[in-house]
């Protein structure tokens, strides 16, 4: 057994009040909840993806809006799912005797967000008589990205940013661009969780101890009226 002595000198103890005391939130505390959701953050988004294999859409029919970009027209259909979306978008060649300002007219500018708000789609004005998608995971918010461009065939690529997978006969893929404000959230998010966890079982393990005579910091069975923990050197009891 290791013992430390905490008394001062010449003999002099220190006061109980000076003594090193038991704290439930340190920085270890902290940094492990930091590590451990960063880590559940990246893990949400391999998970998210292949979730959707065993789970029904958010919504059976996809949303369809329209957008114009460069005055090309875009039609945009999304696919909703409980952890991740689908953004598929296609450039449609104007008729002669229909201009890009009569398709926003009679279609509207799109539902938000249109093509414009998503960065991964910037190459559309660049694809007549083209179409691509871009695919969003993570949970509670999309922290990565991928996209392919389907065509025109001679503009046509492989996934760019996703690792493309078959899982149960299902053709997913995994995204692995970060977008900062989900990544960003999501560690957080996470984090907080993993404190409340952590945070907690340190009370209760500090409660039982307290109940059963024990030092707070290591569980040493004290003798009543100690103020000091023979075997760490802490303050027996709590602040």
């Amino acid at each position: 057994m290791r013992m430390r002595s905490w008394s001062g000198g010449r003999g002099r103890s220190i006061p109980e009040a000076k003594l090193p005391k038991h704290r439930i939130v340190t920085r270890r505390v902290l940094l492990l909840s930091l590590v451990l959701g960063l880590v559940l953050a990246v893990a949400s988004v391999p998970v998210a993806a292949v979730v959707l294999v065993f789970l029904p859409p958010g919504n059976a029919e996809p949303e369809i809006g329209f957008d114009v970009v460069e005055r090309q027209p875009v039609l945009i259909r999304v696919h909703r799912y409980p952890t991740a979306a689908v953004w598929m978008a296609e450039s449609m060649p104007l008729a002669p005797q229909i201009d890009a300002a009569d398709a926003e007219l009679n279609f509207g500018p799109g539902y938000s967000p249109g093509v414009s708000a998503i960065p991964e789609m910037s190459g559309m004005a660049v694809l007549p008589d083209g179409h691509m998608w871009v695919a969003r995971a993570g949970w509670p918010m999309h922290a990565a990205t991928a996209f392919k461009i389907e065509g025109p065939p001679q503009a046509a690529t492989g996934v760019v940013g996703g690792l493309a997978m078959t899982v149960r006969g299902d053709y997913i893929v995994v995204p692995y661009v970060p977008l900062a404000r989900g990544a960003i959230a999501n560690t957080v998010f996470y984090a907080a969780l993993t404190f409340v966890v952590i945070a907690g079982l340190g009370l209760v393990r500090t409660r039982q101890r307290r109940a059963r005579g024990q030092c707070l910091a290591c569980g040493y069975k004290l003798d009543d009226g100690m103020c000091e923990c023979p075997e760490c050197g802490l303050a027996a009891h709590a602040p």
